[in-house]
């Protein structure tokens, strides 16, 4: 019997979640259960704007979501399950 169908990890910095992304995976293994990685970008950050040398804006929120979609990437590889969901919320 399977105690798990789905397990949510949230991560708030990518750098110190290698471990608890790993336990989730093998947990997941175990339960032949789904894991999400979710990213979270602070709020504040999503009313930034910035202009760039060559007049281009850029939405600093859209580019820490990038990143942390990114690294989150990453957590999941590292993880050996790749069919890991990944997630980044904006201001929560």
């Amino acid at each position: 019997m399977n105690r798990f169908r789905n397990i949510l990890v949230a991560v708030a910095n990518p750098a110190d979640a290698a471990n608890v992304v790993r336990s989730a995976a093998e947990l997941a293994n175990r339960n032949d259960a789904a894991v999400t990685l979710m990213g979270f970008v602070e709020e504040g950050s999503a009313e930034r704007r910035i202009v760039l040398h060559d007049g281009t804006e850029v939405d600093v929120a859209s580019m820490l979501a990038e990143a942390m979609l990114d690294e989150l990437g990453e957590l999941r590889s590292a993880s050996g399950n790749p069919s890991m969901a990944l997630t980044v919320s904006i201001g929560v």
